[in-house]
């Protein structure tokens, strides 16, 4: 079985405990080195898009999100983006 990366929110014992990521061609700001990976977290995962397409992928299925379109991953679903 393969190991998949916990992704820990590092922002968690902050004042705003949620992690913003603005994603333009593949590259995420600020930087996500998990971004790209399977991985899993604890923290439930909202994806929107504003502009063009995004591949979300699961273990068990795969949908492409398109401009208006978003999504919510559930808390240690393993996914990349």
């Amino acid at each position: 079985m393969p190991n998949y990366i916990n992704s820990v929110n590092l922002r968690e014992n902050s004042d705003f405990p949620y992690l913003v990521l603005d994603v333009v061609d593949r590259h995420p700001t600020p930087r996500n080195p998990g971004f790209h990976v399977f991985h899993w977290h604890h923290d439930l995962q909202l994806l929107y898009v504003l502009v063009g397409r995004v591949r979300v992928q699961t273990l068990a299925e795969t949908v492409t999100l398109t401009t208006g379109q978003g999504c919510l991953i559930k808390p240690e679903v393993i996914h990349r983006i």
